[in-house]
């Protein structure tokens, strides 16, 4: 899988400007991130990873699930999130979470790895997961 980092939520002027700036540093090391806009949020995370947008009418999500019920509602994603593509865990991810503070990206802003169990969710079912492990974890 192609190196990336997918950004979601990062629409306002700060999130913008920090967005920007991580892609600078990592655009030296051929990493492109890219802003993932909300009208994504219920498109399936293996099409934004592959840059595809075939198949993401009929496949925004899967029938009968959360994400669904929440495009139908008109949810949109909470807060902010980065997923990591094709990183590698041991090699890169310690400079790339430092990049990332750098730029003003914090703890409270979720961060994922794509992995074959999550490749098929939406963004929005990947930031559902994500804020209950959070609360879980920092209770």
């Amino acid at each position: 899988m192609e190196k990336k980092i997918l950004l979601f939520g990062f629409t306002d002027f700060a999130g913008r400007m920090q967005g920007n700036a991580l892609a600078s540093l990592l655009a030296a090391k051929g990493i492109p991130v890219i802003n993932i806009g909300p009208e994504n949020d219920n498109t399936v995370l293996g099409y934004l990873a592959a840059g595809t947008t075939a198949q993401r009418e009929d496949r925004r999500c899967a029938p009968g699930t959360k994400a669904e019920a929440a495009a139908e509602q008109g949810r949109m994603l909470e807060g902010r999130m980065l997923v990591f593509c094709g990183i590698d865990p041991e090699e890169e991810l310690d400079e790339i979470l430092a990049l990332c503070r750098s730029c003003g990206i914090g703890k409270e802003d979720l961060k994922a790895f794509l992995t074959p169990a999550n490749i098929t969710w939406t963004a929005l079912e990947l930031n559902d997961e994500l804020r209950k492990e959070h609360k879980a974890l920092n209770p």
